[in-house]
């Protein structure tokens, strides 16, 4: 799929706005630091914010990829495999080696069947559900993009066939099941649930049909309705009518920001530099948080500073990320230049 300008910047911003949140949340939950700017915004979490963010860019992406194609279910498979497992797997062998070498007996007395989770990638999403399990890497939304990856031909069947009836159905469906959802029942917090994010990745998957026709009025309308529900508490105290709007206004963050930054496209300078970025967020993903955890204690020990806590951990996840995304893409070199003399050598036996 060609580069898409908008989605690379809000993908980039998306992930730094997360990665700042988690920081945060190491801050305030385990060192009881007060004033940290990126833990909490007036209605919402900055970390809630970029999720749902991510959540659209999925659906846009795969719009983009799929939505006027005839549909290869084999090759949409294998593609999306290969773009999430792999790397995750090999990042999860290095963290796996660092916490075995620090704690040999943390593992013990979890039930090894229980490594399936880890397996699919769902042990994040499934760790209040199905503790203990391996769960020391990436978070719960890798398993939420995992299951909407999975729906996703389910969604474009409907989408290509009855847009509107799906949009329709969709809506009724999100509020139904966000009305009646309940945390106790399920064990999983509404904000990290499948039920919460489903409706931004097919938003995300409608999203392209509509862009082009979004005028300056509506960009500056959405950007309003944005800023004021990120500066402006709202008062609700209902978790389940709070999501809604949360995600409501995500959306209309969302499209705003897409407008807007989509000026900027022909700037060579900025698109080459959101281009290459984007390329590190899913690496950043599934490393920042043992980073953080690693680091953010002695940073803050001996700085004392927020700000240094921000600027140190974040420069390490970048670091680290870069150096990991290149020894994955060496590794996909060799394994491939393996493949190529193993299958050379199988045809020349053959001949």
């Amino acid at each position: 799929m060609k580069r898409i300008f908008y989605l690379d910047f809000i993908r980039v911003i998306s992930c730094l706005i997360v990665v700042l949140f988690h920081i945060s949340c190491y801050l305030v939950d385990v060192l009881n630091v007060k004033g940290c700017i990126f833990y909490l915004s007036a209605n919402t979490s900055w970390g809630a914010i970029g999720v749902s963010f991510f959540f659209i860019i999925s659906g846009v992406a795969l719009s983009y990829s799929y939505g006027e194609k005839n549909f290869d279910l084999k090759k949409y498979i294998k593609k999306r495999f290969l773009g999430i497992y792999p790397m995750f797997w090999i990042a999860y062998f290095l963290v796996f080696l660092y916490q075995i070498l620090k704690d040999p007996a943390q593992f013990s007395n979890i039930p090894v069947f229980n490594f399936i989770y880890t397996i699919f990638g769902l042990d994040g999403y499934l760790y209040t559900v199905a503790a203990p399990n391996f769960y020391i890497l990436g978070e719960w939304f890798l398993g939420v993009i995992i299951i909407c990856y999975a729906l996703f031909p389910i969604i474009l069947y409907f989408f290509k066939r009855f847009p509107k009836l799906l949009a329709v159905f969709s809506i009724i469906t999100y509020v139904i099941l966000i009305l009646l959802f309940d945390s106790e029942y399920t064990h999983i917090n509404i904000d990290m649930s499948v039920t919460a994010h489903l409706i931004e990745f097919i938003f995300g998957i409608y999203y392209v049909k509509y862009y082009d026709k979004i005028r300056l009025s509506g960009g500056i309308l959405a950007g309003l309705v944005f800023i004021i529900f990120l500066f402006v508490p709202f008062g609700i105290k209902n978790t389940n009518i709070s999501r809604m709007i949360t995600t409501l206004c995500n959306i209309f963050g969302f499209v705003s920001i897409s407008y807007f930054v989509n000026l900027l496209k022909n700037c060579q300078k900025i698109y080459s530099v959101f281009n290459a970025s984007s390329k590190l967020t899913y690496s950043v993903f599934l490393l920042h948080h043992i980073i953080i955890y690693v680091l953010t204690m002695k940073v803050y020990n001996i700085t004392n500073s927020i700000t240094g806590v921000y600027i140190i951990d974040l420069i390490a996840v970048i670091l680290a990320s870069f150096l990991f995304y290149y020894l994955y893409k060496l590794l996909c070199i060799v394994c491939k230049k393996i493949l190529f003399n193993i299958r050379k050598g199988e045809k020349i036996g053959t001949d």
